[in-house]
């Protein structure tokens, strides 16, 4: 930022006011930003040879206005607009962004993590990782917590439960507090947000599982929230397009907190004697799960029953048979969810983005046909 000021002598309106103005326009501009600093009061007078105080009338209208505020010690900085009052200065935001995920160190999250990691570093923003354990409680108190710590933005994968209420979404909104969905979004609610096109990723799965002759294939998932449906659309329509008749029987959905689903719906297959052929899995997770059970009953994977899973996570390499799955791009998910809370702190872009990322098929020994 430029700190030149011309000060006109002839002006009849008195200097103090030609410096708040000055300001002002440049921050209505765009020229000045959320959380700029201002030149220190006795280095303006200097630059524009007048008395502090002269200075400090001008900063203090500005703040009465909401256009800047002072945090002692720190400096002068460039408010959030939008709200009124002391209530600008209390939701200007901190130089931090909150990365609000169910655990660290599972699944796909450690690579959205450091996808978000390397953005954030680049732009000189602070990183701060809140895990939920899909637990509704905690992801409020998270919500609440980051408002108050006046984060500059959220990326948020959602726990999808029939007691979350989109309002504390809303209220983030209210603050001027942007925020990303990731992974899945929330139906009713309009903002920005980075998914996997799980209709895509399901439908080469088990597309794949066809192609190597299974026709009696299973499909095992978590709890039916959007993700889980939209797995279930993409499986189905694999098996239409090969004139395979979708079988309900061969479909189970996990009860919300239910642990280990893969293993307990697959020992019911084996023990019912309704076993599939091969095995389309919600994510790796759940495959490994499944995997166990069938060992446990001495059948073998994949000469009794193939198994594909999703997400492409530490699981899929870690089983004694290596795990063919779908890879969720979750490092680019990561990335781009703090691009897009990126550009919208640094320019106020408003414009909504909506991504959906293409997912691959990762093949190895675990469907019969490595490569």
């Amino acid at each position: 930022m430029s700190d030149s000021i011309v000060i006109d002598k002839k002006n009849p309106l008195p200097v103090y006011h030609q410096i708040k103005e000055h300001f002002k326009n440049k921050i209505k501009q765009g020229e000045l930003k959320p959380l700029d600093c201002l030149p220190s009061e006795p280095k303006m007078s200097q630059i524009c040879q007048v008395s502090p105080m002269t200075v400090r009338h001008a900063y203090t209208e500005l703040e009465s206005e909401g256009l800047i505020f002072r945090e002692h010690g720190k400096g002068t900085f460039v408010a959030v607009l939008g709200g009124k009052g002391s209530e600008r200065k209390r939701h200007v935001m901190t130089k931090s962004l909150g990365l609000i995920i169910p655990n660290i160190i599972e699944d796909v999250y450690p690579k959205i993590a450091r996808g978000v990691e390397d953005a954030t570093h680049n732009k000189d923003y602070s990183l701060i990782i809140c895990n939920t354990d899909n637990d509704v409680e905690k992801q409020v108190e998270y919500l609440h917590r980051m408002a108050k710590q006046r984060v500059s933005g959220l990326i948020i994968l959602p726990i999808i439960h029939e007691s979350v209420a989109i309002e504390h979404y809303l209220q983030l909104q209210r603050d001027n507090i942007p925020f990303v969905f990731i992974n899945r979004f929330i139906a009713g609610l309009e903002t920005d947000y980075v998914i996997s096109d799980n209709v895509l990723g399901a439908y080469c799965a088990v597309k794949h599982l066809i192609e190597l002759g299974h026709r009696k294939i299973a499909y095992i998932s978590d709890p039916g929230y959007v993700v889980a449906e939209q797995r279930l659309e993409g499986y189905k329509k694999a098996l239409t397009e090969n004139d395979i008749s979708f079988d309900e029987s061969l479909v189970r959905f996990a009860k919300l907190g239910e642990e280990r689903p893969g293993h307990r719906y697959m020992k019911e297959f084996v023990e019912s004697g309704n076993l599939p052929t091969a095995l389309f899995a919600f994510n790796d997770r759940v495959a490994k799960e499944a995997y166990e059970a069938l060992v446990e009953t001495g059948l073998r994977v994949p000469d009794d029953v193939a198994i594909v899973g999703y997400d492409d996570s530490p699981i899929a390499v870690s089983l004694p048979v290596p795990l063919t799955t779908v890879a969720y791009p979750s490092y680019d998910t990561g990335k781009l969810a703090a691009d897009i809370i990126l550009s919208k702190m640094e320019s106020n872009n408003k414009t909504i983005q909506q991504h959906v990322l293409s997912p691959e098929l990762v093949v190895r020994k675990s469907c019969g046909a490595e490569r």
